[in-house]
């Protein structure tokens, strides 16, 4: 849902102006009070009215070098150009932002941050937004404005949502829904609304449709009840993806069609893309596949447009790819195939520059002002409080010790896993057939079946059979032609692990040599190359990954794009 804080601070900013209706043309505008200049800017309804309104204002601020009224011209001006002019209104909140640092205060900068984060997340330019919402963070809670703080913090829980990191944003927006509650006469029953839809949408994002659906079926309710009908559409499709998701395919695709006129008519391309992607998904989950297709080349026709996805979205150009695939058509397979690569590196590159510097700007700086809060309480408490209180801080501390600690931890694993991975294959070793278990334990296995067994591994390991996410240990033993207890001991004797264990090693280890070896493959999102490597979900893929290596996926990676680009820096100044 579009952002609509500006009109709620505007009636704070502003509340002290008369709103005497006043339509007519002002002849001696000049003569005004700079209350009843703003108050006609208001009453006028034309844009050329409001622009010569504003061009009085701003002239005679400059006149009289009153900052604090050439700050609202030009945010005014932004105003006027939200919706239709983007990248005029930038230039004009960036007017507000370069007076207001000079002297800010409990209003500027702060909102015109924020203003110009929701223009840019609008435009699909993250990492700028990013940056805009912290420094509204940052300001507002520097000059105590509990609203903006509400709200650069709902911005923030929504590109935690977008990146994968559900539970942090879960955090923050049950917080903003708390706070909407116990001040919904000042901050109004919209942002109520859009807190609730906030932690649905989440939900649904988490896979925790029965909470998604309450939460979506509450906002429905209330956008009736406050008679808000801009947002039934997002919660009508946000409904159809949970009912997808629960596979009522029926009535999903009723919700889902109730708001795409919604979004064509207001031009709201994200959002039209879900409404496409899911109507394809429906369509191809009925075996529909030649209608799935109209609907998947839509959402194309979208990224091209914008350049950008929800991330869950990207499972189009894999339906696309599969299509082609089936029709034995290779130029559109490959065509698709390279859109996938496309749209998985933009995600990618979001994903990593957002998430650090979420947490260098945010998460880190958050640590340590609870750090600075608790010593300053630690002047006022009295002594019996003394001792608990400096416990918790020496436990803050250490934990930004540790943090610390666990990157320098990261950095020395990765390099004697680089190191490893060069003086010996990974995979070879574990191809090799133990001739002896470490333990000596029975085998209760005939020896020259296990010998049979431990072949069939290995033609197993060499043909990569553990990329199958359904493998497991009945169907490696049917594959084998033997048992699954005769399988389980013989894996347990000679591999020394169970046979999760096993295969998941196997999958960790390929990752390991591909993303190293490809480096189109380290473009891919950790959830794409969890499902390539036979992991059905990230998270498995993540802890196995750490479990086995010390070190997360998606900082080995980092690394090696780093390595790789100051390998290439040395070889630039060489040459």
């Amino acid at each position: 849902m579009k952002n609509r804080f500006f009109f709620l601070f505007l009636s704070f900013v502003f509340s002290c102006y008369a709103q005497q209706g006043n339509n007519d043309v002002i002849d001696n505008f000049s003569q005004l009070s700079y209350e009843e200049m703003i108050d006609s800017f208001y009453n006028a309804s034309e844009l050329k009215r409001k622009e010569s309104f504003l061009k009085s204002i701003l002239h005679r601020a400059k006149k009289e070098k009153d900052t604090s009224h050439i700050q609202v011209a030009y945010y005014l001006y932004s105003n006027i150009y939200n919706e239709q002019q983007k990248d005029k209104a930038i230039i004009y909140l960036d007017s507000v932002i370069s007076l207001a640092v000079k002297t800010p205060n409990k209003n500027f900068p702060a909102i015109a941050f924020l203003d110009k984060g929701s223009i840019l997340h609008e435009q699909r330019n993250f990492k700028a937004a990013i940056n805009s919402f912290l420094k509204a963070h940052e300001y507002a809670e520097l000059y105590y404005n509990e609203l903006l703080f509400y709200s650069s913090n709902y911005h923030i829980a929504k590109l935690k949502d977008r990146i994968g990191f559900h539970d942090e944003a879960l955090k923050i927006h049950r917080e903003n829904l708390k706070y909407v509650k116990e001040n919904i006469d000042i901050i109004g029953e919209y942002s109520h609304l859009n807190s609730i839809f906030a932690l649905a949408f989440t939900h649904k994002n988490k896979r925790n449709l029965d909470s998604a659906s309450y939460y979506n079926k509450l906002g429905l309710k209330l956008s009736e009840k406050y008679n808000i009908k801009g947002v039934i559409p997002f919660f009508n499709v946000n409904e159809g993806v949970i009912l997808y998701l629960k596979n009522d395919y029926s009535l999903a695709k009723e919700y889902i069609e109730k708001s795409r006129n919604y979004f064509l008519e207001k031009d709201d391309l994200p959002n039209l893309s879900e409404v496409y992607f899911y109507l394809g998904k429906i369509a191809y989950d009925q075996n529909k596949k030649n209608k799935a297709i109209q609907y998947f080349k839509k959402v194309d026709t979208i990224f091209n447009k914008l350049n950008d996805l929800f991330p869950e979205l990207r499972e189009n150009y894999i339906l696309l790819s599969k299509y082609y695939k089936a029709n034995n058509d290779l130029k559109q397979q490959l065509f698709y195939t390279e859109k996938l690569n496309e749209i998985d590196s933009i995600l990618n590159n979001n994903h990593i520059y957002i998430s650090d510097y979420l947490k260098n700007e945010y998460d880190i700086p958050k640590i340590v002002s609870e750090k600075e809060e608790l010593i300053n309480s630690l002047k006022k408490t009295n002594a019996s409080k003394t001792t608990y209180i400096y416990i918790t801080v020496i436990i803050i501390c250490l934990l930004i010790i540790f943090f610390y600690r666990r990157q320098k931890k990261f950095k020395r694993r990765f390099e004697e896993l680089v190191q490893n991975t060069k003086d010996k294959h990974t995979l070879e070793v574990n191809t090799k057939i133990n001739k002896e278990p470490k333990k000596k334990i029975k085998l209760d296995v005939p020896k020259d079946l296990a010998n049979t067994i431990l072949i069939g591994l290995n033609n197993f390991e060499e043909n990569k059979g553990f990329l199958d996410a359904n493998m497991k240990l009945s169907n490696l033993a049917e594959l084998l032609g033997t048992n699954t207890n005769y399988l389980s001991k013989t894996i347990n004797y000679y591999k020394g692990k169970n046979i999760n264990l096993y295969l998941n090693d196997l999958r960790v280890d390929y990752a390991i040599h591909k993303i190293q070896e490809d480096s189109k493959f380290r473009n891919y999102t950790i959830r794409a190359i969890a499902k390539d490597v036979g992991f059905k979900s990230s998270e498995t893929f993540s802890k196995t990954f750490y479990k086995k290596t010390g070190i997360y996926p998606s900082y080995f990676i980092k690394q090696l794009e780093n390595n790789t680009l100051k390998l290439k820096t040395k070889r630039d100044i060489k040459s």
